[in-house]
Protein backbone atom coordinates (compact mmCIF):
# COMPACT_ATOMS: atom_id res chain seq x y z
CA UNK A 1 0.00 0.00 0.00
CA UNK A 2 1.03 3.25 -0.70
CA UNK A 3 1.23 5.57 2.34
CA UNK A 4 3.06 8.53 1.29
CA UNK A 5 3.42 9.43 -2.33
CA UNK A 6 5.80 11.97 -3.77
CA UNK A 7 4.06 15.14 -5.93
CA UNK A 8 6.46 17.17 -6.44
CA UNK A 9 10.28 18.22 -5.45
CA UNK A 10 11.20 21.99 -6.38
CA UNK A 11 15.03 23.35 -5.80
CA UNK A 12 14.99 27.20 -5.26
CA UNK A 13 17.55 29.34 -7.45
CA UNK A 14 21.16 29.60 -6.52
CA UNK A 15 21.89 30.97 -3.29
CA UNK A 16 24.90 33.24 -3.23
CA UNK A 17 26.22 32.33 0.15
CA UNK A 18 26.18 28.53 -1.57
CA UNK A 19 28.16 26.45 -4.21
CA UNK A 20 25.48 24.09 -4.98
CA UNK A 21 22.58 21.93 -2.97
CA UNK A 22 20.18 19.08 -3.92
CA UNK A 23 17.54 17.17 -2.33
CA UNK A 24 18.22 14.08 -3.82
CA UNK A 25 15.56 11.36 -2.36
CA UNK A 26 12.47 11.46 -2.19
CA UNK A 27 12.19 12.07 -5.89
CA UNK A 28 8.77 13.33 -7.67
CA UNK A 29 6.52 10.42 -8.86
CA UNK A 30 7.79 7.77 -6.33
CA UNK A 31 5.89 6.11 -2.81
CA UNK A 32 6.63 5.30 0.48
CA UNK A 33 4.86 1.68 1.21
CA UNK A 34 5.19 2.62 5.25
CA UNK A 35 4.57 6.08 7.34
CA UNK A 36 7.88 7.94 6.94
CA UNK A 37 10.14 8.81 4.28
CA UNK A 38 14.08 8.59 3.77
CA UNK A 39 15.77 12.00 2.50
CA UNK A 40 19.08 12.79 1.22
CA UNK A 41 20.86 15.19 -0.50
CA UNK A 42 23.83 17.45 0.41
CA UNK A 43 24.62 21.38 0.39
CA UNK A 44 28.23 22.83 0.07
CA UNK A 45 28.49 26.29 1.58
CA UNK A 46 31.05 29.44 -0.52
CA UNK A 47 33.70 29.47 1.82
CA UNK A 48 34.62 29.25 5.20
CA UNK A 49 31.81 31.86 6.35
CA UNK A 50 29.33 30.40 4.64
CA UNK A 51 29.98 26.58 6.19
CA UNK A 52 26.51 24.25 6.51
CA UNK A 53 26.61 22.59 9.06
CA UNK A 54 23.15 21.06 9.13
CA UNK A 55 19.98 21.01 7.07
CA UNK A 56 17.26 21.82 8.65
CA UNK A 57 13.13 20.41 7.62
CA UNK A 58 10.13 22.47 8.58
CA UNK A 59 6.64 22.59 7.69
CA UNK A 60 5.07 25.78 7.96
CA UNK A 61 6.60 27.50 11.00
CA UNK A 62 7.28 24.06 12.71
CA UNK A 63 10.60 22.83 12.51
CA UNK A 64 10.71 18.62 12.36
CA UNK A 65 13.60 17.40 12.04
CA UNK A 66 17.79 18.83 11.44
CA UNK A 67 20.59 16.44 10.06
CA UNK A 68 23.98 17.54 9.89
CA UNK A 69 25.93 18.10 6.39
CA UNK A 70 28.99 14.95 7.22
CA UNK A 71 28.44 12.32 4.61
CA UNK A 72 30.81 11.77 1.84
CA UNK A 73 29.69 13.00 -1.73
CA UNK A 74 32.39 11.87 -3.85
CA UNK A 75 30.27 13.19 -7.39
CA UNK A 76 30.37 16.72 -5.52
CA UNK A 77 33.92 16.64 -5.30
CA UNK A 78 33.92 15.66 -8.78
CA UNK A 79 31.09 18.53 -9.59
CA UNK A 80 33.40 21.14 -7.83
CA UNK A 81 36.54 20.34 -8.40
CA UNK A 82 37.52 19.06 -4.92
CA UNK A 83 36.31 22.57 -3.27
CA UNK A 84 36.97 22.64 0.76
CA UNK A 85 33.84 20.66 2.12
CA UNK A 86 32.64 19.16 -0.69
CA UNK A 87 34.32 15.38 0.43
CA UNK A 88 31.83 15.77 3.99
CA UNK A 89 28.76 18.10 2.24
CA UNK A 90 26.22 15.03 1.89
CA UNK A 91 23.30 14.97 4.44
CA UNK A 92 20.57 11.76 5.16
CA UNK A 93 17.74 11.08 7.58
CA UNK A 94 14.07 9.89 7.67
CA UNK A 95 11.12 11.57 9.56
CA UNK A 96 7.85 9.64 9.98
CA UNK A 97 4.54 11.21 8.65
CA UNK A 98 2.40 10.33 12.07
CA UNK A 99 0.45 13.89 12.41
CA UNK A 100 1.80 15.57 9.15
CA UNK A 101 -1.47 17.27 7.30
CA UNK A 102 -2.43 14.74 4.20
CA UNK A 103 -1.32 17.19 1.64
CA UNK A 104 2.03 18.79 3.27
CA UNK A 105 4.71 20.80 1.63
CA UNK A 106 8.26 20.31 3.45
CA UNK A 107 10.68 22.74 3.54
CA UNK A 108 14.74 22.78 3.43
CA UNK A 109 16.91 24.99 4.51
CA UNK A 110 21.38 24.76 4.71
CA UNK A 111 21.93 26.40 8.19
CA UNK A 112 25.27 28.65 8.04
CA UNK A 113 27.02 29.53 11.09
CA UNK A 114 24.71 31.86 13.28
CA UNK A 115 21.83 29.65 12.43
CA UNK A 116 21.20 32.03 9.33
CA UNK A 117 18.80 29.97 6.99
CA UNK A 118 19.05 29.52 3.16
CA UNK A 119 16.35 28.06 1.46
CA UNK A 120 17.16 24.93 -1.09
CA UNK A 121 13.78 23.56 -1.69
CA UNK A 122 10.75 21.98 -0.78
CA UNK A 123 8.79 18.25 -0.72
CA UNK A 124 5.64 18.47 -1.56
CA UNK A 125 3.47 15.27 -1.26
CA UNK A 126 0.10 13.08 -0.06
CA UNK A 127 0.05 10.69 3.01
CA UNK A 128 -2.67 8.17 4.26
CA UNK A 129 -3.24 8.57 7.75
CA UNK A 130 -2.54 5.97 10.51
CA UNK A 131 -5.35 3.81 11.31
CA UNK A 132 -5.18 1.37 14.41
CA UNK A 133 -7.36 -1.81 15.06
CA UNK A 134 -8.54 -0.69 18.28
CA UNK A 135 -12.26 1.41 18.64
CA UNK A 136 -12.24 3.85 21.27
CA UNK A 137 -14.83 4.60 23.24
CA UNK A 138 -14.39 7.78 24.51
CA UNK A 139 -13.44 10.79 21.72
CA UNK A 140 -11.27 14.15 22.46
CA UNK A 141 -12.96 17.26 22.40
CA UNK A 142 -9.97 19.57 22.12
CA UNK A 143 -9.43 23.13 23.09
CA UNK A 144 -7.00 24.60 20.78
CA UNK A 145 -5.26 27.89 21.72
CA UNK A 146 -2.31 29.36 24.30
CA UNK A 147 -2.24 30.71 28.07
CA UNK A 148 -4.77 33.89 28.90
CA UNK A 149 -7.06 33.24 25.96
CA UNK A 150 -9.87 31.98 28.45
CA UNK A 151 -9.51 28.47 28.12
CA UNK A 152 -9.62 27.85 31.65
CA UNK A 153 -13.20 29.67 31.28
CA UNK A 154 -14.30 27.79 28.82
CA UNK A 155 -13.30 24.29 30.10
CA UNK A 156 -15.09 24.89 33.15
CA UNK A 157 -17.86 25.21 31.14
CA UNK A 158 -17.37 22.29 29.20
CA UNK A 159 -15.97 19.89 32.23
CA UNK A 160 -19.66 20.60 34.01
CA UNK A 161 -21.42 18.84 30.98
CA UNK A 162 -22.29 15.64 32.06
CA UNK A 163 -21.19 14.13 28.55
CA UNK A 164 -17.88 15.49 28.14
CA UNK A 165 -15.29 14.18 31.02
CA UNK A 166 -12.10 16.39 31.75
CA UNK A 167 -10.42 16.87 35.19
CA UNK A 168 -12.38 18.88 37.25
CA UNK A 169 -9.74 21.01 39.04
CA UNK A 170 -8.29 24.47 38.37
CA UNK A 171 -7.23 25.62 36.04
CA UNK A 172 -7.58 22.05 33.92
CA UNK A 173 -4.21 21.64 33.00
CA UNK A 174 -4.36 17.85 33.41
CA UNK A 175 -3.56 17.01 29.83
CA UNK A 176 -3.02 13.08 29.67
CA UNK A 177 -4.24 12.35 26.59
CA UNK A 178 -1.96 14.87 25.07
CA UNK A 179 1.06 13.23 26.57
CA UNK A 180 0.42 9.93 25.36
CA UNK A 181 -0.29 11.68 21.64
CA UNK A 182 2.92 13.02 21.94
CA UNK A 183 4.43 10.00 23.23
CA UNK A 184 3.45 8.18 20.15
CA UNK A 185 4.96 10.83 17.75
CA UNK A 186 8.15 10.34 19.60
CA UNK A 187 8.24 6.83 19.90
CA UNK A 188 7.15 6.30 16.09
CA UNK A 189 9.75 8.30 14.45
CA UNK A 190 12.93 6.96 12.73
CA UNK A 191 16.31 7.23 14.24
CA UNK A 192 17.52 10.62 14.80
CA UNK A 193 21.29 10.20 16.65
CA UNK A 194 22.16 13.73 15.75
CA UNK A 195 18.98 15.09 17.77
CA UNK A 196 17.63 12.31 19.59
CA UNK A 197 18.35 8.99 21.03
CA UNK A 198 21.63 7.50 20.12
CA UNK A 199 22.30 3.32 19.93
CA UNK A 200 24.93 3.41 22.17
CA UNK A 201 23.48 5.61 25.03
CA UNK A 202 20.05 6.26 25.48
CA UNK A 203 19.79 3.54 28.39
CA UNK A 204 21.71 6.53 30.22
CA UNK A 205 19.02 8.86 29.79
CA UNK A 206 17.09 8.65 32.96
CA UNK A 207 14.86 11.39 32.49
CA UNK A 208 13.44 11.09 28.68
CA UNK A 209 12.97 8.64 25.84
CA UNK A 210 14.07 9.72 22.61
CA UNK A 211 13.61 8.10 18.58
CA UNK A 212 13.72 4.64 18.68
CA UNK A 213 17.58 4.39 18.00
CA UNK A 214 17.10 1.24 15.78
CA UNK A 215 14.59 2.78 13.38
CA UNK A 216 17.52 2.57 10.65
CA UNK A 217 19.68 0.74 9.00
CA UNK A 218 20.85 -1.97 8.79
CA UNK A 219 17.39 -2.94 10.60
CA UNK A 220 15.51 -1.53 7.77
CA UNK A 221 17.54 -2.32 4.48
CA UNK A 222 15.21 -5.71 5.39
CA UNK A 223 11.71 -5.43 3.56
CA UNK A 224 10.05 -7.03 6.44
CA UNK A 225 11.38 -5.22 9.41
CA UNK A 226 10.95 -1.70 7.40
CA UNK A 227 7.45 -2.65 7.08
CA UNK A 228 7.66 -3.76 10.85
CA UNK A 229 9.45 -0.10 12.22
CA UNK A 230 7.42 2.20 9.72
CA UNK A 231 3.24 0.11 9.86
CA UNK A 232 3.13 -2.24 11.73
CA UNK A 233 4.97 -1.10 15.28
CA UNK A 234 2.91 2.60 14.28
CA UNK A 235 0.17 1.09 13.77
CA UNK A 236 0.31 -1.15 17.41
CA UNK A 237 1.28 1.80 19.69
CA UNK A 238 -1.44 3.81 18.40
CA UNK A 239 -3.74 1.46 19.62
CA UNK A 240 -1.98 0.66 22.87
CA UNK A 241 -2.61 4.37 23.41
CA UNK A 242 -5.88 5.06 22.48
CA UNK A 243 -6.31 2.04 25.22
CA UNK A 244 -5.10 3.91 27.80
CA UNK A 245 -6.70 7.02 27.62
CA UNK A 246 -10.04 4.95 27.02
CA UNK A 247 -8.61 3.26 30.61
CA UNK A 248 -7.77 6.51 32.09
CA UNK A 249 -10.85 8.72 30.86
CA UNK A 250 -13.08 5.53 32.27
CA UNK A 251 -12.15 5.31 35.80
CA UNK A 252 -11.85 9.55 35.88
CA UNK A 253 -15.91 8.90 34.71
CA UNK A 254 -16.25 6.54 37.78
CA UNK A 255 -14.46 8.99 40.09
CA UNK A 256 -17.03 11.81 39.01
CA UNK A 257 -19.93 9.91 38.43
CA UNK A 258 -20.48 10.74 34.92
CA UNK A 259 -21.54 7.17 33.43
CA UNK A 260 -21.82 7.74 29.69
CA UNK A 261 -18.80 10.36 28.93
CA UNK A 262 -18.75 11.05 25.07
CA UNK A 263 -15.74 12.73 24.75
CA UNK A 264 -13.13 13.81 26.88
CA UNK A 265 -11.57 17.15 26.68
CA UNK A 266 -8.08 18.55 27.42
CA UNK A 267 -6.50 21.55 26.47
CA UNK A 268 -3.92 21.80 23.54
CA UNK A 269 -1.42 24.36 21.76
CA UNK A 270 -1.35 24.19 18.46
CA UNK A 271 1.25 21.88 17.41
CA UNK A 272 1.21 18.68 15.82
CA UNK A 273 -0.77 16.99 18.61
CA UNK A 274 -3.88 17.88 17.68
CA UNK A 275 -3.44 16.59 13.81
CA UNK A 276 -2.33 13.11 15.46
CA UNK A 277 -5.88 13.20 17.36
CA UNK A 278 -7.51 13.90 14.67
CA UNK A 279 -5.36 11.32 12.52
CA UNK A 280 -6.75 8.63 14.97
CA UNK A 281 -10.11 9.54 16.28
CA UNK A 282 -11.57 10.69 12.74
CA UNK A 283 -14.79 11.54 14.54
CA UNK A 284 -13.05 14.10 17.19
CA UNK A 285 -13.88 17.79 17.72
CA UNK A 286 -12.14 20.53 17.92
CA UNK A 287 -12.55 24.20 19.41
CA UNK A 288 -9.67 26.61 18.13
CA UNK A 289 -10.22 29.64 20.68
CA UNK A 290 -9.53 33.20 19.95
CA UNK A 291 -8.93 36.40 21.73
CA UNK A 292 -7.96 39.75 20.93
CA UNK A 293 -4.17 39.04 21.14
CA UNK A 294 -3.84 42.46 22.09
CA UNK A 295 -5.45 41.72 25.25
CA UNK A 296 -3.73 38.60 25.21
CA UNK A 297 -0.83 40.40 25.40
CA UNK A 298 -2.01 42.83 28.75
CA UNK A 299 -3.55 39.78 30.19
CA UNK A 300 -0.44 37.75 30.35
CA UNK A 301 1.76 41.14 32.22
CA UNK A 302 -0.81 41.49 34.22
CA UNK A 303 -1.16 38.15 35.87
CA UNK A 304 2.82 38.00 35.77
CA UNK A 305 2.63 41.37 38.09
CA UNK A 306 -0.16 39.61 39.78
CA UNK A 307 2.06 36.68 40.87
CA UNK A 308 5.40 38.49 41.43
CA UNK A 309 7.10 36.07 38.37
CA UNK A 310 7.61 35.78 34.77
CA UNK A 311 5.84 32.72 32.68
CA UNK A 312 3.87 32.41 29.66
CA UNK A 313 7.55 32.63 27.59
CA UNK A 314 7.83 35.84 29.09
CA UNK A 315 11.08 34.99 31.23
CA UNK A 316 12.83 33.30 27.93
CA UNK A 317 13.18 36.79 26.56
CA UNK A 318 14.57 40.26 27.69
CA UNK A 319 12.27 42.71 27.09
CA UNK A 320 8.70 43.00 26.32
CA UNK A 321 9.35 44.00 22.97
CA UNK A 322 10.90 40.66 22.17
CA UNK A 323 7.98 38.81 24.11
CA UNK A 324 5.36 40.31 21.19
CA UNK A 325 8.10 38.52 19.25
CA UNK A 326 7.15 35.03 20.87
CA UNK A 327 3.49 36.18 21.38
CA UNK A 328 3.30 36.42 17.53
CA UNK A 329 5.04 32.89 16.98
CA UNK A 330 2.47 31.37 18.99
CA UNK A 331 -0.32 33.91 16.81
CA UNK A 332 1.38 32.09 13.77
CA UNK A 333 0.74 28.49 14.66
CA UNK A 334 -2.97 28.99 15.70
CA UNK A 335 -3.22 30.76 12.16
CA UNK A 336 -1.79 27.53 10.90
CA UNK A 337 -3.93 25.56 12.76
CA UNK A 338 -7.18 27.02 11.58
CA UNK A 339 -5.82 27.04 7.93
CA UNK A 340 -5.20 23.54 8.04
CA UNK A 341 -8.45 22.24 9.82
CA UNK A 342 -11.45 24.83 9.36
CA UNK A 343 -13.35 22.60 7.90
CA UNK A 344 -13.76 20.60 10.46
CA UNK A 345 -13.01 22.37 13.69
CA UNK A 346 -14.77 25.53 15.65
CA UNK A 347 -13.56 28.87 15.66
CA UNK A 348 -14.87 30.52 18.83
CA UNK A 349 -14.24 33.63 20.08
CA UNK A 350 -13.33 35.06 23.73
CA UNK A 351 -15.21 37.94 23.25
CA UNK A 352 -18.54 35.73 21.96
CA UNK A 353 -18.08 33.57 24.45
CA UNK A 354 -17.87 36.52 27.40
CA UNK A 355 -20.83 38.63 26.24
CA UNK A 356 -23.06 36.06 24.37
CA UNK A 357 -22.42 33.70 26.29
CA UNK A 358 -25.68 30.88 25.97
CA UNK A 359 -25.60 31.17 22.46
CA UNK A 360 -21.81 30.95 22.21
CA UNK A 361 -21.52 28.07 24.52
CA UNK A 362 -24.72 26.37 23.11
CA UNK A 363 -23.17 26.56 19.63
CA UNK A 364 -20.05 24.75 21.07
CA UNK A 365 -22.72 21.94 22.34
CA UNK A 366 -24.35 21.47 19.14
CA UNK A 367 -21.18 21.20 17.30
CA UNK A 368 -19.76 18.72 19.52
CA UNK A 369 -23.66 16.97 19.19
CA UNK A 370 -24.26 16.28 22.55
CA UNK A 371 -27.34 17.98 24.92
CA UNK A 372 -27.59 21.52 24.01
CA UNK A 373 -30.36 22.84 25.40
CA UNK A 374 -32.07 25.85 26.88
CA UNK A 375 -31.65 24.38 30.17
CA UNK A 376 -28.45 22.62 30.11
CA UNK A 377 -26.57 25.71 28.68
CA UNK A 378 -28.33 27.45 31.62
CA UNK A 379 -27.53 25.25 34.60
CA UNK A 380 -23.93 25.28 33.53
CA UNK A 381 -23.57 28.99 33.16
CA UNK A 382 -25.33 29.02 36.34
CA UNK A 383 -22.89 26.61 38.46
CA UNK A 384 -19.74 27.85 36.41
CA UNK A 385 -20.67 31.78 37.60
CA UNK A 386 -20.33 30.90 41.24
CA UNK A 387 -17.39 33.13 42.09
CA UNK A 388 -14.23 30.84 43.85
CA UNK A 389 -11.20 31.61 45.45
CA UNK A 390 -9.44 30.31 41.94
CA UNK A 391 -11.59 32.52 39.88
CA UNK A 392 -10.49 35.43 41.68
CA UNK A 393 -6.92 34.53 41.57
CA UNK A 394 -6.97 34.09 37.75
CA UNK A 395 -8.26 37.10 37.00
CA UNK A 396 -6.71 40.24 36.24
CA UNK A 397 -9.38 42.85 35.58
CA UNK A 398 -12.90 43.83 37.23
CA UNK A 399 -14.37 41.26 35.39
CA UNK A 400 -14.43 39.20 31.91
CA UNK A 401 -16.34 42.57 30.32
CA UNK A 402 -14.05 44.75 31.10
CA UNK A 403 -11.12 42.77 29.67
CA UNK A 404 -12.34 43.11 26.57
CA UNK A 405 -10.29 46.15 24.28
CA UNK A 406 -8.32 46.61 27.71
CA UNK A 407 -5.23 46.64 25.59
CA UNK A 408 -6.53 50.66 24.21
CA UNK A 409 -6.02 52.10 27.94
CA UNK A 410 -2.81 49.75 29.12
CA UNK A 411 -0.72 49.03 26.25
CA UNK A 412 2.06 51.96 25.87
CA UNK A 413 2.90 53.61 22.38
CA UNK A 414 5.35 51.87 21.41
CA UNK A 415 4.16 48.66 22.53
CA UNK A 416 0.97 49.11 20.48
CA UNK A 417 3.35 50.23 17.30
CA UNK A 418 5.34 46.63 18.02
CA UNK A 419 1.73 44.44 18.10
CA UNK A 420 0.75 46.41 15.01
CA UNK A 421 4.51 45.28 13.15
CA UNK A 422 4.18 41.60 14.67
CA UNK A 423 0.26 40.69 14.80
CA UNK A 424 -1.46 42.51 11.90
CA UNK A 425 -2.42 39.88 9.85
CA UNK A 426 -3.17 37.48 12.39
CA UNK A 427 -6.07 40.24 14.09
CA UNK A 428 -7.44 40.72 10.53
CA UNK A 429 -7.44 37.17 9.91
CA UNK A 430 -9.73 36.60 13.00
CA UNK A 431 -12.09 39.94 12.80
CA UNK A 432 -10.48 42.36 15.14
CA UNK A 433 -9.85 45.60 13.99
CA UNK A 434 -6.53 47.60 14.01
CA UNK A 435 -5.35 49.92 16.43
CA UNK A 436 -6.43 52.37 15.14
CA UNK A 437 -10.17 52.10 14.29
CA UNK A 438 -12.54 53.41 17.17
CA UNK A 439 -13.99 51.31 19.93
CA UNK A 440 -17.28 48.87 18.47
CA UNK A 441 -19.98 49.29 21.07
CA UNK A 442 -21.48 46.23 21.73
CA UNK A 443 -24.87 45.36 20.02
CA UNK A 444 -28.16 45.18 22.31
CA UNK A 445 -31.24 45.00 21.50
CA UNK A 446 -33.67 48.61 21.70
CA UNK A 447 -34.63 49.27 25.08
CA UNK A 448 -38.27 49.75 23.29
CA UNK A 449 -38.38 46.54 22.25
CA UNK A 450 -38.29 45.57 25.88
CA UNK A 451 -41.17 48.36 26.45
CA UNK A 452 -43.12 46.60 23.81
CA UNK A 453 -42.83 43.21 25.07
CA UNK A 454 -43.58 44.34 28.61
CA UNK A 455 -46.61 46.23 27.99
CA UNK A 456 -48.11 43.56 25.57
CA UNK A 457 -47.30 40.14 26.64
CA UNK A 458 -48.04 38.64 29.77
CA UNK A 459 -45.70 36.98 32.05
CA UNK A 460 -44.31 33.63 31.38
CA UNK A 461 -45.34 33.49 27.63
CA UNK A 462 -43.14 32.11 25.34
CA UNK A 463 -42.08 34.81 23.10
CA UNK A 464 -39.62 34.48 19.42
CA UNK A 465 -37.63 37.04 18.39
CA UNK A 466 -36.05 38.16 15.09
CA UNK A 467 -33.21 38.80 16.69
CA UNK A 468 -30.34 37.98 14.23
CA UNK A 469 -28.37 36.30 16.77
CA UNK A 470 -28.12 39.21 19.41
CA UNK A 471 -28.34 37.10 22.50
CA UNK A 472 -29.46 40.49 24.57
CA UNK A 473 -33.09 39.98 22.47
CA UNK A 474 -33.57 37.20 24.52
CA UNK A 475 -32.78 37.97 28.32
CA UNK A 476 -36.15 40.26 28.70
CA UNK A 477 -37.43 39.65 32.28
CA UNK A 478 -40.81 37.49 33.11
CA UNK A 479 -40.77 35.93 29.52
CA UNK A 480 -39.44 32.56 27.92
CA UNK A 481 -37.91 34.61 25.05
CA UNK A 482 -35.99 32.64 21.81
CA UNK A 483 -34.18 33.43 18.55
CA UNK A 484 -36.02 33.17 15.19
CA UNK A 485 -35.16 31.04 13.29
CA UNK A 486 -33.23 28.56 15.81
CA UNK A 487 -31.55 25.42 16.23
CA UNK A 488 -33.17 22.48 17.77
CA UNK A 489 -31.59 23.33 20.43
CA UNK A 490 -32.85 26.90 20.65
CA UNK A 491 -29.64 28.98 19.76
CA UNK A 492 -29.75 31.12 16.38
CA UNK A 493 -28.14 28.74 13.40
CA UNK A 494 -25.99 31.67 11.90
CA UNK A 495 -28.30 32.76 9.71
CA UNK A 496 -31.85 33.71 8.16
CA UNK A 497 -34.20 31.60 6.70
CA UNK A 498 -33.84 30.37 2.50
CA UNK A 499 -36.73 32.28 2.05
CA UNK A 500 -40.37 32.63 2.32
CA UNK A 501 -41.23 29.09 2.43
CA UNK A 502 -38.58 28.15 4.91
CA UNK A 503 -39.61 31.01 7.69
CA UNK A 504 -43.51 29.60 7.19
CA UNK A 505 -42.09 26.21 7.91
CA UNK A 506 -39.86 26.91 10.89
CA UNK A 507 -42.63 29.16 12.42
CA UNK A 508 -44.97 27.11 12.30
CA UNK A 509 -43.05 23.89 13.56
CA UNK A 510 -42.32 26.24 16.66
CA UNK A 511 -45.73 27.27 17.17
CA UNK A 512 -46.58 23.24 17.31
CA UNK A 513 -44.08 23.01 19.65
CA UNK A 514 -45.42 25.68 22.10
CA UNK A 515 -44.68 29.15 21.20
CA UNK A 516 -47.24 31.87 21.43
CA UNK A 517 -45.76 35.37 19.80
CA UNK A 518 -43.31 36.33 17.17
CA UNK A 519 -41.66 39.88 18.29
CA UNK A 520 -40.02 41.76 14.84
CA UNK A 521 -37.89 44.33 16.24
CA UNK A 522 -38.40 47.95 14.21
CA UNK A 523 -35.66 47.16 11.73
CA UNK A 524 -36.71 43.48 11.45
CA UNK A 525 -39.76 44.51 10.82
CA UNK A 526 -38.87 46.54 7.66
CA UNK A 527 -36.09 44.16 6.32
CA UNK A 528 -38.14 40.95 6.32
CA UNK A 529 -40.90 42.79 4.78
CA UNK A 530 -38.21 43.08 1.96
CA UNK A 531 -36.63 39.69 1.67
CA UNK A 532 -39.75 37.49 2.86
CA UNK A 533 -42.74 39.39 1.96
CA UNK A 534 -45.01 35.91 1.68
CA UNK A 535 -44.05 34.91 5.22
CA UNK A 536 -45.18 38.66 6.28
CA UNK A 537 -48.38 38.20 4.91
CA UNK A 538 -48.97 34.73 5.89
CA UNK A 539 -48.50 36.51 9.66
CA UNK A 540 -51.22 38.68 8.73
CA UNK A 541 -53.46 36.54 7.47
CA UNK A 542 -53.42 33.34 10.14
CA UNK A 543 -52.03 35.26 13.14
CA UNK A 544 -53.15 38.14 15.19
CA UNK A 545 -51.48 41.68 15.20
CA UNK A 546 -51.21 42.23 19.23
CA UNK A 547 -48.86 45.83 18.48
CA UNK A 548 -47.54 47.61 16.02
CA UNK A 549 -45.58 50.75 16.18
CA UNK A 550 -42.40 52.08 15.71
CA UNK A 551 -40.99 50.13 18.41
CA UNK A 552 -41.63 47.00 16.35
CA UNK A 553 -44.46 44.70 15.68
CA UNK A 554 -45.74 42.00 18.08
CA UNK A 555 -48.17 38.96 16.27
CA UNK A 556 -49.82 36.76 18.91
CA UNK A 557 -49.67 33.09 17.18
CA UNK A 558 -52.85 31.29 16.64
CA UNK A 559 -53.78 27.08 15.77
CA UNK A 560 -54.74 26.86 12.32
CA UNK A 561 -58.03 27.17 11.19
CA UNK A 562 -58.03 30.14 13.90
CA UNK A 563 -59.24 33.63 12.77
CA UNK A 564 -56.03 35.94 12.16
CA UNK A 565 -56.23 39.39 11.51
CA UNK A 566 -58.75 39.15 8.74
CA UNK A 567 -58.96 42.38 6.71
CA UNK A 568 -55.24 43.30 7.80
CA UNK A 569 -54.17 46.07 5.48
CA UNK A 570 -57.29 48.24 7.31
CA UNK A 571 -56.15 47.54 10.69
CA UNK A 572 -52.62 47.49 10.16
CA UNK A 573 -53.48 51.07 8.69
CA UNK A 574 -54.98 52.09 11.51
CA UNK A 575 -52.69 50.26 14.13
CA UNK A 576 -49.36 52.34 12.57
CA UNK A 577 -47.96 49.12 10.79
CA UNK A 578 -47.48 51.18 8.26
CA UNK A 579 -45.44 53.54 9.44
CA UNK A 580 -43.34 50.39 10.38
CA UNK A 581 -43.35 49.47 6.76
CA UNK A 582 -42.28 52.11 5.26
CA UNK A 583 -38.99 52.42 7.85
CA UNK A 584 -40.44 55.89 9.46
Amino acid sequence: MKFVEIDEVIHTLPQPQLVGASIDLPAAGTHSEVHAIAMTGWALGRGEENRVNRVRISLGAEDIRATPTNLPRADVVAYTNGLPGSHTCGWSTSIGMVGLPEKFELAFDAILPNNVPVRIGYVRGRRRPVRSEYRPSIRPLMLTSFGRTGTTWLMRLLTDHSSIIGYRQHPFEVRPAKYWLHALKILTEPANHFQSSDADGFQYQKHSLGHNPFYAGPLTSHPSLHRFFGQTYPEQLAATFQRTIDSFYKDLAKLQQQPDPIFFCEKFHADRIPAIAWELYPDAREIILVRDFRDVLCSILAFNAKRGFQAFGRERVAGDASYVEHLGAQVDFLRAAWQERSDRALLVRYEELVTRPRQTLGAILEYAGVDASVSTVEAILAKASRETDESRGHRTSASAESSIGRWRTELSAAQREEVDRVLAKALDMFGYASTDAPVASTPSPQPSSRGLVAECIPNGAHVLVVSGGEEAFTTIEGRIVRHFPQTSAGWYPGEDPADSADAISHLESLRAGGAQYLLLPAAAAVSWREQYPEFCKHLEQKHRTVRSDDRGVIYELLPPNANGNGAAAERSEKDGVASVQSGR
